[in-house]
């Protein structure tokens, strides 16, 4: 054996131990980090698309049976039920309800199954809430008790700073390692808006959204999928489409971005795929659209030298916090020294029928992604909603957008609570309000990232 074939052998051994000593590693990590983790006890309340009502959800709660007897005569063996003393309270503080006599309640919900969603009476109304960045809790608490003991509280919360208070454990990192919350078409909102007496058949398949964007940002999302639209006889030239549908003036959404990332230490992605109206082979609207988003952002975006490798740390220290992607290479190119990355690579099911199909491509899609994962650093957005084709719109088969968020966003909530959502990184829904998605994400970074074990009974999931 010559010297050249030895060396070889040598490399490939000391290269299998390392992979070996590699993946041995990242499957105890992967078991620390999600040890109980996804099966532990979880509720948490959302708004439900169709009618504001306040729902409430939870996962893998505990039920303990109890043997009643439905019959005056105790005595009788067929007469005794097994019922459960498990009981999500609703109340508008932290207060144990226990020790207000139950005086402080006023919703309460009886559980006999594990995982499940129950509506409520309760009506969300957007114009009378009030949000900043201040918000920690809306006025609307769950507890759970069982056996005469509380074992679970939280709130219906915001979370406009959770990346600021994750500082030292993301510092390090890179978009690509995190679990970023974002929304679909996430300008295609409209205010002052009633589903149940106000939704026609526009509204209901160009609305994906139920806040605004100052809104969605102070609740946690970090990744904004904007569409564009091009008016050129208009006083305002670009707007915030949902495909030929023109929602907003982009100079008011780019303002309550601003006004954000202006109040919080917060980083935030702009994510430009879609140029549904004024576009088309006119190299020189995109130019135009690009120098506008630099006159807009040219003190807030992050240098695009940075790269997607950059680290959190770095994009930090940078001074600047949003993140511009852009989905036009020729374009990106000429604007590589100044504002414009790269797009996130949006991962697409356009599935119409159903969740089943939603979570089977999902999880294909997932091992096509973890097959790039070394090659690339660039972030991937899993587009985690329905999509109706033409026809759908025109029948409406379907009946419209929050019928189908409605439908699946339960489950979309369950599955990247789960194991799947240890390596997720963008995942956008619609009408994320009536998702978890916000605190799972920030849950899952600190369980990969800071490897926290400690279980918070008060913690919201």
């Amino acid at each position: 054996m010559n010297f050249i074939q030895q060396k070889s052998i040598n490399f490939h051994l000391v290269l299998f131990t390392f992979t070996f000593l590699l993946c041995h590693f990242q499957k105890c990590c992967d078991a620390f980090v999600t040890d109980n983790f996804y099966r532990r006890p979880t509720i948490y309340l959302t708004i439900n698309p169709i009618n504001y009502k306040i729902d409430v959800n939870w996962f893998h709660i505990p039920l303990t049976p109890t043997l009643t007897n439905s019959s005056s005569d105790f005595n009788d063996p067929l007469a005794s039920v097994l019922e459960t003393s498990t009981v999500i309270y609703l109340t508008n503080d932290s207060s144990n309800p226990l020790d207000a006599n139950f005086t402080n309640v006023f919703y309460e919900l009886s559980l006999n199954v594990s995982d499940g969603r129950q509506q409520t009476y309760l009506t969300h109304n957007f114009e009378d809430t009030s949000l900043d960045v201040t918000t920690k809790c809306y006025n609307l608490w769950f507890h759970l008790i069982q056996n005469d003991q509380r074992i679970l509280n939280g709130c219906m919360k915001a979370n406009s700073n959770w990346m600021n208070e994750m500082k030292d454990i993301l510092k390090e990192r890179k978009i690509r390692d995190l679990f970023i919350p974002g929304t679909h078409d996430s300008a295609s909102y409209k205010q002052s808006f009633d589903p149940t007496t106000m939704d026609n058949l526009i509204t209901r398949y160009s609305l994906t959204q139920d806040d605004n964007i100052m809104s969605q940002l102070i609740n946690g999302v970090r990744y904004l999928d904007l569409r564009v639209g091009y008016y050129r006889s208009n006083n305002e030239k670009f707007w915030a489409n949902h495909g030929i549908t023109r929602m907003h003036p982009l100079s008011d959404i780019f303002k309550q971005i601003k006004d954000f990332v202006d109040a919080t230490n917060e980083i935030v992605i702009l994510d430009f795929q879609e140029f549904p109206v004024g576009f088309r082979n006119k190299f020189e609207v995109h130019q135009q659209f690009a120098m506008y988003l630099f006159q807009q952002f040219s003190e807030y975006a992050v240098d695009p030298k940075l790269g997607w490798d950059t680290t959190i740390g770095d994009i930090w220290k940078s001074g600047n916090r949003i993140i511009i992607g852009y989905d036009h290479h020729a374009i990106v190119q000429e604007h590589s020294n100044t504002h414009l990355f790269q797009s996130v690579r949006q991962r697409w099911g356009n599935v119409k029928d159903g969740y089943a199909k939603l979570e089977k491509f999902l999880k294909e899609q997932r091992e096509n992604i973890s097959r790039e994962a070394f090659l690339n650093s660039r972030p991937f957005a899993e587009m985690a909603e329905l999509t109706p084709q033409a026809m759908d719109v025109i029948t409406n088969r379907l009946g419209g957008l929050r019928k189908m968020a409605d439908s699946t966003n339960w489950h979309v909530t369950r599955l990247y609570h789960g194991e799947f959502g240890r390596k997720a990184n963008i995942v956008a829904v619609d009408f994320y309000l009536s998702t978890n998605i916000v605190d799972i994400a920030i849950e899952w970074n600190r369980r990969k990232l800071g490897f926290s074990t400690k279980y918070e009974s008060d913690s919201h999931e």
